[in-house]
């Protein structure tokens, strides 16, 4: 059981990576993203557990569930939602 989860999680992973780099990054949005995902989100979450949260949602409700989430959770507008997940789509790829 715990086999098919990691080979699920992992599918789910490289999907996340294709749909995240398809668009092109703006390195302001994504360096305003760093700063307040700093400010705003390192206190209770690590970089590794931003980037499997972030590949796990944007591959199973894109990226527009993200925006929607962000404006409930510490970002205080439009422009910080979209700087946040600039971010965080940056990251995935990382190990």
């Amino acid at each position: 059981m715990m086999k098919l989860l990691r080979l699920g999680l992992l599918i789910l992973s490289v999907f996340s990576i294709q749909v995240a780099t398809a668009a092109p990054q703006d390195k302001d949005a994504i360096e305003r993203g760093t700063i307040l995902v700093e400010n705003r989100c390192s206190f209770c979450h690590k970089k590794t557990s931003l980037r499997e949260l972030t590949q796990h949602s944007i591959s199973r409700k894109g990226t527009e569930h993200l925006y929607k989430f962000f404006k409930r959770h510490h970002a205080p507008d439009e422009q910080a939602c979209s700087d946040i997940i600039s971010y965080l789509t940056s990251i995935i790829d990382e190990q």
